[in-house]
This record gives C-alpha cells, sequence and structure tokens, in this order.
C-alpha cells in the first residue's frame, strides 16, 4: 500500500489549502494527535521557495516524494530528489525551494504540532487550479511571523 493511502487511513479528514500560490494537505493535524505532531503534503510549485525562517518550537522532518528540491538547514545546502528525508531540528535557519521544471511533493512531519494553525489563518480553502501568488499574503506572512517572534 502506498505511503499516503497508509496515512489516509489514519485520517479523519484532510483539509487542502493554498498558501503562497501552492497547495497543501493536512493529512493528520494536533487535533487528532494530542499535539504530538502533524503531518502535511505539499504540492509545490517550480521555483517556490518560502521565506528563510526558524521554528522556535518545532522539529521539521521533509520527505521528498516527488521533484527536485534545494534545501537550507542552518549553513548547510541539501539537494534532495524524490526518496531523500531531511530533518530540521528546531532553532534552525532553513527553507526549501523546488528547484525542478515541474510541481514537487513534499511529506511534512512538524513535532510538536500547532504550526499548522498558521497556515489555515494565512491560507485560502482550496478550490479549482492554482491562483498566481498573492503579495498581500505575504505581507500577512510576515506580519504574522512578527508578532508570533515578538509576542
Amino acid at each position: 500500500m502506498h505511503l499516503l493511502n497508509k496515512l489516509k487511513l489514519f485520517a479523519e479528514k484532510s483539509t487542502s489549502l493554498r498558501v503562497l500560490g501552492d497547495l497543501y494537505t493536512f493529512h493528520i493535524t494536533g487535533d487528532q494527535t494530542g499535539g504530538a505532531f502533524t503531518i502535511t503534503e505539499g504540492c509545490i510549485q517550480p521555483g517556490s521557495a518560502p521565506p528563510r525562517h526558524i521554528h522556535h518550537l518545532e522539529d521539521e522532518a521533509f520527505y521528498v516524494l516527488d521533484g527536485q528540491f534545494s534545501f537550507v538547514r542552518g549553513k548547510q545546502q541539501i539537494e534532495a530528489g524524490a526518496g531523500h528525508f531531511i530533518h530540521i531540528p528546531k532553532g534552525t535557519l532553513h527553507t526549501f525551494r523546488n528547484v525542478g521544471k515541474t510541481k514537487g511533493r513534499l511529506l511534512t512531519m512538524l513535532s510538536p504540532a500547532g504550526l499548522e494553525k498558521y497556515f489555515f489563518e494565512i491560507g485560502s480553502e482550496a478550490t479549482g487550479s492554482l491562483p498566481p501568488n498573492d503579495p498581500s499574503v505575504i505581507e500577512k506572512v510576515i506580519g504574522l511571523a512578527s508578532a508570533s517572534t515578538s509576542g
């Protein structure tokens, strides 16, 4: 049985959101795991990358399902294709970029859970085709990140 099909057996209901032009499906959230972890699947557009950032509370792990990605973990740059696993310890500056010519897919685990609430705040319901990047969403991301680090 395919890995994602196994995950869906445990997920009561997956929710998909558009965030910064990419599609994120939340297969398992903190509500379902008692806050222990969250598992998402990201369908990432070519060239797409979140800003470099640090999670102060969560470890993050990526498993590349499809595509070609470049990860920054601290001072290290990692090129990763399907089957690669990258762990980002909490407190580590990081980002990733889809460096391929087609959409790529990442399975991401965050532990402990909670960061998914941020995605639900900045994302929009996934309907139809992918919309273009909206600069106002990037401003919202920066505003929310600033508020969470200063409070």
